[in-house]
């Protein structure tokens, strides 16, 4: 277990927080919405570039390089370019 000290500031005050209180909380850092992710096993990196098995419509595979963004703390990718939304791909590290 990890622990960090840390000091709050509250904007409002509120009688439920005392001082000396113990507290868990979650820190957002970064809240990105409508973009597309996928699940982080489901593409091969390498120092510089990262790829992705798409499944075609005829069955058949290719490869196809994409552009990551922001990586989720849920072992999610964004997926910046080179895929669409309804592509479809095979998850790699499930084989």
């Amino acid at each position: 277990v990890v622990s960090y000290k840390i000091r709050i500031g509250f904007n409002t005050q509120d009688a439920r927080i005392k001082s000396g209180l113990t507290a868990n909380i979650s820190i957002l850092t970064l809240n990105k919405e409508n973009v597309l992710k996928l699940p982080s096993y489901a593409l091969t990196e390498t120092d510089t570039s990262a790829t992705v098995e798409k499944l075609n419509a005829d069955g058949s595979t290719t490869q196809s390089t994409i552009v990551i963004g922001s990586r989720g703390g849920d072992n999610t990718v964004e997926i910046v370019s080179g895929l669409n939304e309804n592509d479809r791909v095979i998850a790699v590290g499930l084989k």
